[in-house]
């Protein structure tokens, strides 16, 4: 997976040396937050290319904080989770599983097949695969 971004941050600088130290910060925070909110889609759209999980899955386990200026310092920081962030990683369930003869079937990624899961069964309502 590759994501590629491209700047102009020559032109962008010239621009806020023209404004005062205080709005800079602020104008800066606001415009990487906005670059930010598309990033995030585009990201979703790539790891999407790749894996076969729905938009909202990946929308909840993809973390992009916002970026912040504090005491002199700029922040920005993106995470991808595998579970919800407190408990154990993402289950199989969310990767099209069926039950089975032998086991469970799974397909993670979009190039290739349906990989069995031998002696694994769904439980937990539907919710769950387990081995």
């Amino acid at each position: 997976m590759q994501l590629s971004i491209s700047t102009n941050f020559a032109d962008v600088q010239r621009k806020l040396d023209a404004l005062r130290s205080d709005i800079q910060n602020v104008v800066l925070v606001r415009t990487v937050n906005r670059t930010l909110d598309q990033a995030r889609t585009d990201m979703s759209r790539e790891i999407r290319k790749e894996f076969v999980v729905s938009a909202a899955y990946v929308r909840e386990r993809l973390r992009v904080r916002k970026a912040s200026f504090k005491a002199g310092r700029f922040s920005v920081e993106a995470e991808l989770i595998g579970g919800d962030g407190r408990r154990r990683s993402a289950n199989v369930i969310a990767f099209g599983a069926k039950q089975g003869k032998q086991g469970v079937s799974v397909k993670i990624k979009k190039a290739g097949g349906r990989k069995v899961i031998k002696g694994a069964f769904i439980g937990n309502k539907g919710r769950t695969v387990f081995k």
